[in-house]
C-alpha cells in the first residue's frame, strides 16, 4: 500500500466515523439543522458510501447488475476525489453502482 492509498484509506476512515456521529442528530432534526461544515461531510459521506456500492463480479448473482473491474487506483483516485470535495456538486444518488467515480458526472 502506497502513501496516497494509506491516506485516503485514513480520511475516509475519519470521514465515514464522523458522518455515523451525525446520524442520530439528522434523523431528530433533519440534515439542514447541521452546522455548515458538518453538513458538507455528511453530504461527502454519502456519496463515499454510494461510491463503494460498485458492481463487483462476485456480486451479479445476488444484485442482477453486470460486475466491472475498476483498478485500485481509480478506485483511491476517486475516493479522494469525493474526500477533497471535486464531486460537491454532484448528487449523492449518482455514485450508486457505478465504477469509477467520474462516471458520476455523466449524467
Amino acid at each position: 500500500m502506497g502513501q496516497r492509498h494509506y491516506e485516503t484509506v485514513v480520511g475516509a476512515q475519519i470521514m465515514l466515523k464522523k458522518a455515523e456521529s451525525l446520524e442520530r442528530m439528522v434523523a431528530l432534526v433533519g440534515e439542514s439543522e447541521l452546522s455548515p461544515e458538518n453538513q458538507l461531510l455528511y453530504k461527502r459521506a454519502k456519496k463515499l458510501k454510494n461510491f463503494m456500492t460498485q458492481s463487483f463480479y462476485v456480486a451479479e448473482e445476488q444484485t442482477g447488475r453486470k460486475g466491472v473491474y475498476v483498478p485500485l487506483k481509480d478506485t483511491v483516485e476517486g475516493v479522494a476525489a469525493i474526500i477533497t470535495g471535486k464531486y460537491d456538486q454532484i448528487p449523492d444518488t449518482r455514485f450508486m453502482f457505478i465504477g469509477r467515480a467520474e462516471e458520476a458526472t455523466n449524467g
